[in-house]
């Protein structure tokens, strides 16, 4: 019972008896749960032993007590963005999870963009809010369960030093293709967006979406040191202005991207392969937009369940990403 959806009843006791917990829910059902050794932050969108499903009650727990010794929990803002690496144990990994649509979270895309060897680093999590996919996202709080403090644009981590015995694993996959045929650059390092230049000729963010979904397609990427980084732009139809899951760089060029046909199937086999050694344990992180491919595909025996959310962390951040953390023994 280490990856699942409880009752908050279920939960409570859980932390009552002091074990070391890593949880993702709706705010309400975070809010005033009791002091204890647990970080938490927002997800509503989960992949379960049912399917994929959104979920506004039930608290997904993920219970590390069994394979780490000695946690530490802390907070980080964006002028200590360094220290979480630092403090990222090499025999171990780290748990953290990001506010949304906030200035660290903002700072901490520059992070990824600009420090590649970053992406080594055993250091693993989500970014979290609610209405993930929709114009109704906006900046969220994290829980620091040994405090009791909500916190606004600061990442709780959860430092994790493993037991003697075991490995951690993380795995990133995407089934995200590119297409290098447009070229699209933005003005400004932000979030927030409301022309851009596609084949060197000025569009609106909003209409220019609207002739890529009409295409099949949603996603757009820049490529540094070999490895894609991906972004979801979405719009505001009252405002017509665009906001991204991921500040885009300013001067650089972005390509088109699409899903790969048969995208779920390949998630699957991703999330099936042999791992090495005895797995004792196995969760998986997700971006929002591979939620709606399983939900499409009607997907109701997934292979592992786990959460969906505004972007994945594995070393950095990324978007349109899925992950598969083990631990394993042997």
């Amino acid at each position: 019972m280490v990856n699942r959806i409880l009752h908050r009843e279920e939960v409570v006791a859980l932390i009552e008896q002091g074990r070391t917990l890593v949880l993702a829910a709706s705010q309400p059902e975070l809010l005033g749960l009791p002091q204890g050794q647990w970080i938490g932050g927002i997800a509503t969108h989960f992949l379960t032993e049912h399917g994929p499903r959104e979920l506004q009650q039930g608290i997904h727990v993920i219970d590390l007590t069994d394979f780490i010794v000695a946690p530490r929990i802390q907070a980080y803002q964006s002028l200590s963005l360094d220290d979480l690496y630092v403090n990222t144990p090499s025999e171990g990994f780290t748990y953290a999870i990001m506010p949304g649509y906030t200035e660290v979270h903002r700072l901490f895309a520059l992070y990824s963009y600009s420090t590649p060897s970053a992406a080594d680093v055993p250091l693993v999590g989500w970014v979290a809010g609610s209405g993930a996919g929709t114009t109704t996202t906006y900046e969220t709080l994290v829980f620091n369960g040994a405090t009791g403090e909500m916190l606004a644009d600061t990442i709780v981590a959860m430092h994790c030093h493993l037991r003697e015995g075991f490995t951690f694993h993380a795995q990133a996959y995407t089934p995200m293709l590119p297409d290098r045929q447009t070229e699209i650059h933005f003005p400004e390092y932000s979030f927030m967006v409301d022309g851009i230049v596609v084949n060197g000729n000025p569009w609106r963010i909003y209409d220019y979406l609207q002739d890529l979904h009409a295409r099949g397609r949603y996603a757009i990427h820049l490529e540094l040191d070999q490895t894609p980084h991906f972004i979801v732009p979405f719009t505001d139809p009252t405002t017509r202005m665009g906001f991204l899951s991921s500040p885009a760089l300013p001067n650089v060029t972005y390509h088109e991207s699409y899903l790969a046909p048969s995208s779920v199937d390949l998630c699957k086999s991703f999330l099936n392969a042999e791992p090495e050694g005895q797995e004792v344990f196995a969760t998986t992180i997700g971006c929002y937009c591979l939620y709606e491919s399983f939900a499409c595909a009607k997907e109701e025996n997934p292979v592992l369940p786990g959460i969906f959310a505004y972007g994945e962390i594995c070393g950095v951040l990324r978007n349109n990403y899925l992950l598969r953390l083990s631990i394993t023994t042997g």
